[in-house]
């Protein structure tokens, strides 16, 4: 191969990557993405204290209802839709195969990791092992955040923030069973 050829095979790859770069930068000004107006989920990130400069006291949200009361206004089927994310590694009807996580039929009033031969992680077997149970109470402190509740456990999602959504999430779960659990008296 001579020169001549060496240069213009050097050149024609040169010009198809400017061309496509051309394109790309076009394509991105007319379809470009917008970032979110705020995240989809939160994630949060402990911030370090420094002895010079002690971080201000963050402003505390009310405190939500008991679990009790937001129970008695919860709507189950309003939350068919809030537990759509949680059919990504979870399945509810009776008989029905675990996924990643482990089926959710009767869990509510039954022992944490409550189905025998799934694997949990040793946090939660550990929960099981002291008898612990799945309350209404429970499931709210769970819900609003796994790794705080039961920490080491294989839960990736990073829980409900809206205390409202938590109580619609328990109730749906409630009804998935042979005999739901009686709500608790407000």
């Amino acid at each position: 191969m001579n020169s001549y050829n060496i240069i213009r095979l050097g050149s024609t790859v040169t010009g198809t990557l400017l061309v496509v770069m051309l394109v790309g930068f076009v394509a991105d000004g007319i379809y470009g993405a917008t970032p979110p107006a705020k995240p989809g989920f939160v994630i949060p990130v402990p911030v370090a204290e420094t002895a010079a400069a002690p971080a201000a006291a963050a402003p505390t949200a009310a405190p939500a209802a008991s679990i009790a009361v937001r129970l008695a206004k919860a709507d189950a089927s309003a939350s068919v839709k809030g537990v759509l994310a949680c059919l990504a590694c979870h399945t509810f009807q009776q008989g029905e195969a675990n996924k990643l996580g482990p089926n959710l039929y009767g869990v509510v009033g039954g022992p944490m990791a409550h189905l025998d031969g799934f694997k949990y992680s040793a946090a939660m077997t550990a929960k099981k092992a002291a008898g612990g149970t799945w309350t209404f109470a429970d499931l709210d402190q769970f819900l609003t955040a796994p790794q705080k509740f039961v920490p080491g456990t294989l839960m990736t999602f990073a829980g409900y923030a809206d205390p409202d959504a938590r109580a619609n999430a328990i109730a749906y779960l409630r009804t998935m069973a042979a005999q739901p659990v009686p709500l608790p008296t407000p």
